[in-house]
């Protein structure tokens, strides 16, 4: 976790939550030292849910429930060995701690496109000329994309982090801090919107000269800046609390403390014996597939008519590649006059660092930009397989691609898929194999010949259910789904 927070800049936030959390706790030291802590088996509860929730992260390989795990043992340390009323004195500064968790990434395709939006709401109401697929912004001095960089997911977290602050330092009133919070949400996304607008402009006003590299990066920083600086000083303009940390704690004493002892040493054993049983109870995955190299990619063994004519240049189209695979196979073909490719990628057991959706995993190279997806069901004679179509770009020139995420005969569409159907076939004790085809050809005005194209080639292969046909002769009367 510390990891991702330091070498992730949009979670970078994360690193001050326990320095926040721990300056708070420390201001109300005077008042927590005339409390009497009590223990409390409502701790143990918590310790062993968050070591269930610890394990099941275990077992589906996703990280965030390990993480959000290890916070909410924290909580449950504490209401044990402390008691609920100084818990309840803590309770912001505890649950700010979860602000450490590094999550929130699947926020930055949707930021992508509310820019883009947003950016294209504004060239419309200024008329700019202009024309926009996606993410892709063309102005006269040439094409623009708005990139993850663009997204805004840093500004995002950073001001939802200073704004939940100020809200507990600077109000009494709900309703302002839940103010203050909104704020911070909306404040970052106009604000990104309109940077990556004047980064636009500056660009076409200058030629492409400025706005770009480091001229970039300081822009980006300057507008973090401004949006920090206009949230707090707007939030300090309207405080109703004077002061910014309430140091009026209940000072009751508690007179009654049963067995803290016994109560905190099972604290201990669940936070501590509980994970250490999951781990014997869950397969355990080869870690080796985390530095594993890429594989040999081998040509598609293709066996069917003639009308499907092997090419020799196979880097006319730009190669997927799934750094983890076991074998892949990839081959060009031309049929009516559409040229595309075939290419398959087998994964004898899915584990962690071996994965169908991981980093380094690419239906094409870097340079290829996703414009629009939707799913497309693709009849393969007697059966239906369901691929997800991708519209690519890259300059002027775009690609079609379908991809079929297959994991031991249940098609998944995301890693949370893959995860679910991973951990449910390792809970029966079989192999997780896993398998990719993916189809991509350029596109030259029209889809239909393309898809037709595709559509009988997918109903001419034929692979196992398991597919572990792949890369072989496939002349068989079933086609794809042959068993």
């Amino acid at each position: 976790m510390v990891q991702i927070l330091w070498k992730v800049d949009a979670f970078a936030h994360g690193l001050l939550a326990p320095i926040v959390s721990a300056s708070l706790i420390w201001s109300r030291r005077d008042a927590l030292a005339r409390l009497v802590p009590a223990s409390s088996w409502l701790g143990v509860l918590i310790v062993f849910a968050a070591s269930l929730l610890w394990v099941a992260g275990s077992l589906l390989d996703f990280a965030l429930f390990q993480h959000v795990a290890l916070v909410t043992a924290i909580q449950g340390v504490v209401i044990g060995s402390f008691g609920l009323k100084v818990y309840r004195q803590l309770l912001f500064p505890m649950l700010f701690l979860y602000f450490s968790v590094p999550f929130g990434s699947e926020l930055v395709t949707p930021l992508q496109y509310l820019t883009a939006n947003l950016v294209i709401g504004v060239l419309d109401f200024i008329g700019a000329d202009y024309t926009a697929q996606g993410m892709l912004i063309t102005l006269p001095s040439g094409l623009y994309e708005v990139a993850e960089a663009c997204a805004g997911v840093k500004f995002l977290f950073t001001s939802i982090f200073t704004g939940v602050l100020l809200s507990h330092l600077l109000y009494a009133s709900w309703k302002k801090r839940f103010a203050v919070i909104a704020g911070s949400i909306v404040l970052p996304i106009v604000a990104n919107a309109l940077r990556v607008l004047l980064i636009f402009l500056i660009a076409e006003l200058s030629d492409q000269k400025l706005a770009k590299g480091f001229d970039h990066l300081v822009y980006g920083w300057v507008f973090l800046s401004i949006v920090l600086f206009t949230l707090i000083s707007v939030a300090y303009r309207y405080s109703d609390r004077p002061d910014p940390v309430d140091n009026n704690i209940e000072t009751k004493t508690i007179s009654h403390v049963t067995h803290p002892h016994r109560q905190q040493v099972a604290i201990w054993l669940a936070l501590v014996l509980l994970p250490v049983l999951g781990l014997l109870a869950v397969p355990q995955s080869d870690q080796s597939g985390l530095l594993k190299t890429p594989s040999e990619i081998k040509p598609l063994i293709f066996a069917a008519e003639t009308k499907f004519r092997t090419l020799a240049n196979t880097d006319l189209i730009a190669r997927p590649n799934f750094i983890s695979a076991d074998e892949q196979w990839s081959s060009l073909f031309r049929h009516n006059g559409v040229v595309f490719r075939a290419h398959l990628a087998k994964f004898n057991e899915l584990s962690a660092g071996q994965r169908l959706f991981q980093p380094g995993n690419s239906l094409a190279s870097e340079e290829w930009k996703p414009v629009k997806s939707d799913s497309v069901t693709i009849l393969a004679q007697q059966c239906s397989i369901t691929f997800t179509e991708s519209i690519l770009r890259r300059g002027e020139s775009e690609m079609v691609v379908w991809a079929h995420h297959n994991l031991g005969g249940t098609v998944v569409t995301n890693s949370i898929d893959e995860k679910l159907v991973t951990a449910w076939v390792q809970l029966r004790r079989a192999p997780a194999i896993g398998a990719v085809i993916v189809l991509s050809a350029p596109i030259a005005g029209n889809l239909m010949p393309v898809r037709a194209s595709f559509e009988e080639f997918l109903s001419t292969i034929a692979l196992d259910n398991d597919l572990n046909g792949l890369g072989g002769v496939n002349i068989r009367n079933g086609g794809l789904c042959a068993g």
